[in-house]
């Protein structure tokens, strides 16, 4: 349809352009028989300037002789005006002819633009008059199946062209009512797609919320399969218990320099873990904790009690801690590890209350708070500052 639009504009221009270059024929004819009426008048005034020219001469001869002496001047004067006239309107009727020369040639030059011009639209104008023959031939519409034995050229009649220009314009309709009827089924179809992303987006909510639903229904039937039916109360103590060991075994980075740390492993589902310590100074050597001396004792001991009490921060503040181990059963080098680790302490904000007997260790604190117990079973308390 668009290509038929296109010959049938095409058609309309070389008809207006052929009117026009007829036009153009017509007034350079007119021009060109005015150039010859023109310079056939020239002539005739050339001529007559010359018969007048000698006829002044005869005359001004034969008015002197006739005269003899007396003024003529001011009859040769007049004639000589009325010569200048004419040779004005011959100047005139000269530039005249050369403006009507220069018309003929703008006329010439304007007429072979427009035959270029219609050659390039006869050309345009077969082309497509064989697109319209090769439309025709794959379309099964008698009427526009008949184009195919279409002999039209360029320079056909105007009438011609009425009735493809009204077959075209059917045809215009026919596929204009297709073009609607296919934007509303467009519209219709836009609308229930439109209609069905929101389904799928629904889908997708309730395939998100079905996926959270299996994933918590999955890890209570793992927590039920670990737990079994009595067993939560073990359950929650192990958890609780391993977040203590991490707290000990900071608290050991700590105090001992990173040297030891607490590994527990469980040995059935029923969750009864075993402790070991793990001593990174003799090769990452890992032994029970049943194996430790008193001093190492006591050091894990003070390292589990501190991360009790960061594990209960939040909760309960604990910045007071007191000791009553058996200091008895550890040596002199024991001791000063135990005293160097509970300065530490100190130096952390935490105050430490040591209950010993023993007057090495007691010694070493700065400040004692001293119990003495007398015959009548009661007892005294005195500061002693060492």
């Amino acid at each position: 349809i668009r290509d038929l639009k296109i010959l049938s504009e095409n058609l309309g221009k070389c008809l207006e352009l052929e009117a026009k270059l007829e036009k153009i024929v017509q007034e350079k004819t007119y021009l060109s028989e005015q150039k010859t009426k023109l310079t056939s008048e020239i002539e005739s005034l050339k001529k007559e300037e010359e018969t007048l020219s000698a006829k002044i001469a005869d005359l001004s001869s034969e008015l002197e002789k006739n005269l003899k002496g007396e003024k003529a001047s001011v009859l040769i004067s007049k004639i000589h005006q009325e010569v200048n006239s004419a040779r004005e309107a011959n100047d005139k009727h000269i530039k005249e002819l050369k403006d009507q020369e220069t018309a003929v040639k703008t006329a010439q030059v304007r007429i072979n633009q427009i035959e270029e011009q219609n050659k390039d639209n006869d050309l345009l104008f077969t082309k497509e008059l064989h697109l319209v023959r090769e439309l025709s031939s794959q379309n099964d519409k008698p009427e526009i199946n008949r184009l195919k034995d279409l002999t039209l050229d360029f320079k056909s009649p105007p009438e011609l062209f009425g009735p493809l220009k009204d077959l075209i314009k059917g045809e215009k309709d026919t596929f204009k009512n297709i073009a609607n009827e296919s934007r509303m089924n467009f519209a219709s179809v836009s609308t229930r797609l439109a209609e069905w992303e929101k389904l799928q987006d629904k889908i997708q909510l309730l395939e998100l919320k079905a996926k959270d639903v299996n994933e918590a229904l999955s890890r209570k039937m793992r927590l039920f399969e670990v737990l079994g039916k009595d067993e939560l109360r073990t359950f929650v103590l192990s958890l609780v218990e391993e977040n203590l060991i991490l707290q000990t075994n900071d608290e050991l980075q700590k105090l001992c320099q990173g040297r030891y740390e607490i590994v527990h492993q469980t040995k059935s589902m029923k969750m009864s873990p075993e402790f070991f310590i793990l001593d990174k100074f003799r090769e990452g050597g890992k032994r029970k904790v049943s194996t430790l001396s008193g001093g190492e004792t006591f050091m894990v001991s003070l390292a589990m009690a501190l991360g009790l009490a960061e594990m209960t921060r939040g909760q309960a503040e604990i910045d007071s801690l007191f000791i009553d181990e058996g200091f008895g059963t550890l040596d002199q080098d024991s001791l000063e590890d135990v005293l160097d680790m509970l300065n530490q302490i100190q130096t952390r904000g935490l105050m430490v209350g040591v209950i010993s007997h023993i007057k090495t260790l007691t010694q070493a604190i700065p400040v004692n708070l001293v119990l003495n117990k007398k015959q009548d079973g009661t007892s005294t308390i005195s500061i002693q500052v060492n």
